[in-house]
């Protein structure tokens, strides 16, 4: 977990745990390679996986909540919202 330090990281972080992020489309302006690449995606298969985010695998959500530090259920949490409406 090299990236955990990564400034950008910390910013996306601050974001999930204050509730700024509501969204994950929101996250496509936000690092969106080094997240790809952290989660072992393509860059538009990431892109595509933020517009529709029942297409995440719960793998790739542990992975980026290990990536991002922070708990699984933050990052659950805003998909499931996403996808109950």
């Amino acid at each position: 977990m090299s990236d955990t330090n990564d400034i950008a990281f910390e910013a996306i972080k601050a974001m999930f745990e204050t509730g700024k992020i509501k969204k994950m489309r929101q996250l496509e302006k936000l690092s969106p390679t080094k997240i790809a690449k952290a989660l072992g995606l393509n860059y538009g298969r990431y892109i595509t996986k933020l517009h529709n985010p029942e297409l995440f695998v719960i793998a790739e959500l542990k992975k980026l909540s290990k990536v991002l530090d922070i708990k699984f259920k933050t990052i659950s949490e805003v998909v499931i919202g996403e996808v109950d409406n």
